[in-house]
């Protein structure tokens, strides 16, 4: 008898918990005001740039879960949609000219005035609960939730030879009491992909072309 309560108590258990289950599609661009050119001088280059969703197959979403109490969020995410307007902003930024392109070889023939093309690539997504060793501290009596985000950033000349190549990281962070604000699942996200790109800014600035 006590094994049956046993397993009825489990079944229970499992069948609230998946009840409990929410499936969020996110919106992670960031606010493009937060990517601000201060201090930067432009380089007078002219550069093209590979649209981050020029490829359905590289458009993919991917998937994150995280955990508050019983409830089970898993964030439905376009980090390469997502990322298209902020990856301009940032080039804009940086670039006296920018033109996009949907492939390599459109690059170079468009104009000889272009003299590199960049692209971004192999994006990696990573969130963590209040269970895992990682992303869930105690700050000021809250659990935070931590959202890692991460990419490659390659610079190619008009000879295909590689002239900068860098994984670029981003890491933004949510206490409970944000997350379960309505609206509010994709900080974390949102503030890990302004991260990564901020970064990206910085090393963009300081490179010398």
């Amino acid at each position: 008898m006590q094994f049956i309560n046993r397993v009825l108590t489990t079944l229970f258990l499992l069948v609230l918990a998946a009840s409990c289950t929410t499936y969020l599609p996110v919106q992670m661009t960031p606010p493009l005001s937060a990517i601000n050119a201060d201090g930067i001088n432009k380089k007078p280059v002219a550069i093209a740039y590979l649209l981050p969703s020029v490829s359905k197959r590289l458009s993919f979403n991917q998937t994150s879960s995280y955990h508050y109490g019983i409830l089970s969020h898993t964030l439905k995410l376009s980090p390469y949609r997502d990322s298209s307007p902020v990856f301009r902003k940032v080039l804009k930024n940086v670039f006296k000219e920018i033109v996009p392109v949907r492939s390599v070889s459109a690059a170079f023939d468009s104009s000889a005035n272009i003299k590199y093309l960049i692209s971004i690539s192999d994006f990696k997504t990573h969130t963590t609960d209040f269970k895992t060793a990682i992303g869930y501290v105690e700050h000021y009596g809250q659990s935070v939730n931590q959202f890692d985000i991460s990419f490659m950033c390659k610079i190619i000349d008009r000879n295909n030879s590689v002239v900068w190549k860098q994984k670029i990281a981003g890491y933004g962070t949510a206490t409970d009491d944000e997350i379960v604000k309505g609206g509010a699942n994709a900080l974390a996200p949102t503030r890990a992909l302004l991260s990564a790109f901020q970064t990206l800014q910085k090393k963009l600035d300081a490179l010398e072309l």
